[in-house]
């Protein structure tokens, strides 16, 4: 029998002694950082429904591990035993270090407890072994972590219990960070692959040793944090070490992490570059600023590690470790350049001094993307609508009421042209996580490279129920930010993540920024319409405004539900790139809805004075590759007019093309439609009855009268010496 079935075997096995009280029993929590092996497995991180090599199962309840046999160490859930981790062909995985941690050193700890019953949590360490015979909870009992500080609740420490870092008893779905460190004298357990055992003792049912007649006690007690104001029954250990519940031993729960450990004396950082000062404040009126084109993203550069001879991460001329020459080139950032094991997940080269002869170094290759759990070219997806204007600017100003930004109709889904170069069925928006919205700088929140940049995504139904055979591909435009501070779930720590524009969808409880019911109240029906899809019913007629409809329609009919997806970024297809973003609006939010704002459907374009109707333009957006002028299509005014600065013509009657967001220009084709004037004649389209509040033309100076500027912001802070309109 060959090792792949004896590993099934066995864990068929485990499942048929645990079957029927897994079914039974409800999951309690988690590690959450460093990512426990469950969490890794869960479909949120890296977890697949598909058979990919190197990939874990979908772990479909990560925060149930409350059983394991008595003489294992890390768990069973329903994707299998967590001693015996295999990946989802049924090979074991590859160890992958979620933490690099110091003797002597503090760091962060994350816990999340999916239904808390108050308690406390400990965590253990053993070097692991090749052969598995030192690993064993003997040793990990030996290394119990030393708990330093509660960073959520301010707990304070057990000074009888220092390895214990208890739980605020403040209800489910909370999440929970702690400081812990390891001792010094942990020298024997220095080593690449280190196990990292997190165990939970519940105090519901029992008091753990310690609780009554104790300071922490009296603590507890006072916030109402201990169970039945403390009149439980004592716990008796030891505990049962399979997790068995009784009146004397409490609820216990398991997760193992894989870490690294090193010494506790870190090599000198090297000397970070200098940081470029900004300019010295305008001390006079600029004349109109031509913006810069914006330049393709390079990579952040990387300090050659301070002893070469350990190694560092290298690329070949295809960005690949595969054709790397290891040419002295240290690349692929920090993380990637730590050990081989997380170089190799970099998809990089591990090179060392020995390589004779290496050629002069080469261009420095974009620098992979951070880690995100998944395969290269792999993401999660979830969907969003909240109305809200979003972090690239694709919004309009509801009712012409500045502080009202909206949310474009057009960013909803809608049906790709036939034979498109794609093969999509449909095209959409997105907000991006920030590993794609801004690479280089994750703390980029408005305005990042990924604004208007587009996604091939590709993915396969997940419904229960429904044909999960069938697969599906979109073209998505970055238009906001998925935030990893309020999203880290999904977003947060290099993961990729496509947060789907889908009207209706939003759901209310998680959403961080819905204002449908301000900016749209005649359309909340729709927009609540789905929001308990796929468990409750979804009707997308409910929307009034055909765009809408549409969009939610198409959506519901990729029967995603959170779906992992193929993704590779694309040129933005005309129909996405017309779409109105901060640049095709001119910097600003228009005052009424623009034309591919208000709809994402094909409409009439009339032409400029002589010219054939055009079928396509250049893209407004940088392209993937360097071109010798990345700015928009320059198209000449009409013949007749020397600038776009002449007494206000108003073709349309309320709105008119502008330059200076106050004065409606002279040229009557641009003036004719938004399309022409923002997108022809680079100009800002504008209400011909602006707000009260407008009063100064974009570069005018607003020193005195900073609240004055029409549709842009005055610059400076009070006090400043002068402040512009910009």
């Amino acid at each position: 029998m060959c090792f792949r079935e004896l590993q099934m075997v066995k864990l068929v096995s485990i499942f048929l002694t645990f079957s029927s009280l897994l079914d039974l029993v409800q999951g309690h929590g988690h590690l959450t950082t460093p990512r426990s092996r469950n969490w890794v497995a869960s479909p949120q991180e890296e977890g697949t429904w598909s058979r990919i090599p190197g990939v874990p199962p979908a772990e479909s309840c990560p925060h149930c591990l409350n059983k394991k046999l008595p003489d294992r160490l890390c768990g069973i859930g329903n994707a299998g035993d967590y001693d015996e981790w295999l990946d989802s062909s049924g090979v074991p995985m590859a160890w992958q270090s979620q933490a690099i941690l110091r003797l002597g050193e503090e760091f962060d700890v994350t816990a999340f407890l999916d239904t808390n019953h108050a308690g406390h949590m400990e965590l253990k360490l053993c070097k692991y072994d090749d052969s598995n015979m030192a690993l064993n909870q003997a040793c990990l009992d030996a290394h119990p972590l030393e708990f330093v500080q509660d960073l959520s609740y301010g707990i304070p420490k057990d000074v009888n219990y220092p390895e214990r870092a208890y739980f605020a008893d403040v209800g489910s779905q909370s999440t929970f960070h702690f400081k812990f460190k390891i001792p010094d004298s942990y020298t024997d357990i220095i080593g690449e692959k280190v196990l990292m055992q997190w165990r939970y003792i519940t105090a519901n049912s029992c008091q753990p040793q310690g609780y009554k007649n104790s300071d922490i006690g009296d603590y507890l007690l006072s916030k109402g944090w201990l169970r039945s104001g403390g009149s439980l029954a004592d716990c008796v250990e030891p505990y049962e070490p399979d997790g068995t519940r009784t009146s004397t031993s409490p609820e216990q729960f398991w997760n193992c992490a894989e870490v690294t450990v090193l010494s506790g004396s870190p090599v000198a950082p090297s000397t970070p570059s200098p940081v470029a000062q900004p300019p010295p404040p305008v001390s006079s009126p600029i004349s109109q600023p031509v913006s810069d084109p914006i330049s393709q993203p390079t990579s952040q550069p990387v300090a050659a590690p301070t002893n070469v001879s350990q190694g560092y991460c290298n690329y070949g001329p295809d960005g690949t470790g595969t054709t790397s020459t290891c040419n002295g080139q240290v690349q692929g950032g920090d993380w990637c350049n730590q050990m081989e094991s997380q170089c190799t997940t970099c998809n990089g080269k591990w090179c060392t001094n020995g390589t004779s002869n290496p050629p002069p170094p080469s261009p420095t290759p974009p620098s992979p993307a951070p880690p995100t759990g998944l395969p290269a070219g792999y993401a999660t997806t979830t969907r969003y609508w909240d109305c809200s204007g979003g972090a690239c600017g694709c919004a309009y100003l509801a009712n012409g009421e500045p502080g009202k930004e909206t949310h474009c109709h057009s960013n909803a889904m809608f049906v790709a042209p036939t034979d498109n170069p794609y093969g999509a069925k449909y095209y959409g928006t997105a907000a991006v996580s920030p590993a794609l919205f801004n690479q280089n700088d994750h703390s980029v929140t408005w305005l990042g490279e990924g604004c208007g940049r587009c996604w091939k995504v590709t993915g396969t139904a997940n419904i229960p129920g429904y044909d999960t055979s069938t697969t599906t591909t979109i073209v998505l435009k970055g238009v906001n930010l998925c935030p990893a501070d309020s999203n880290s779930y999904w977003c947060g720590n290099g993961k990729v993540h496509f947060d789907i524009a889908a009207p209706g969808f939003d759901v209310l409880q998680y959403s961080a920024s819905n204002t449908c019911q301000d900016r749209e109240p005649a359309e909340i029906n729709g927009f609540t319409a789905c929001e308990g899809w796929p468990g409750q019913s979804c009707d997308c007629g409910k929307f009034n405004d055909p765009v809408l409809k549409a969009g939610c329609e198409n959506f519901i009919s990729l029967m995603w539900d959170n779906a992992q997806v193929a993704y590779e970024e694309v040129p933005c297809p005309y129909e996405l790139d017309r779409l109105n973003c901060w640049e095709e609006n001119g910097g600003a939010y228009p005052f009424g809805i623009p034309e591919f704002c208000a709809s994402n459907l094909e409409e009439s374009m009339p032409s400029p004075p002589g010219t054939a109707t055009p079928t396509s333009r250049p893209s407004l957006r940088k392209t993937l590759a360097p071109t010798a002028s990345p700015t928009k299509n320059p198209v000449s005014p009409p013949t007749g007019t020397d600038s776009p600065t002449q007494s206000p013509v108003t073709s349309n009657g309320s709105n008119c093309c502008s330059w200076n967001n106050f004065d409606c220009g002279t040229d009557p084709w641009c003036n004719n439609s938004q399309t022409n004037c923002i997108s022809f004649c680079n100009g800002s389209w504008i209400s011909t009855s602006p707000p009260s509040n407008c009063r100064l033309s974009k570069w005018s100076e607003c020193t005195n009268d900073p609240t004055g500027c029409c549709a842009s912001t005055c610059s400076g802070k009070a006090g400043d010496h002068y402040r512009q309109c910009l």
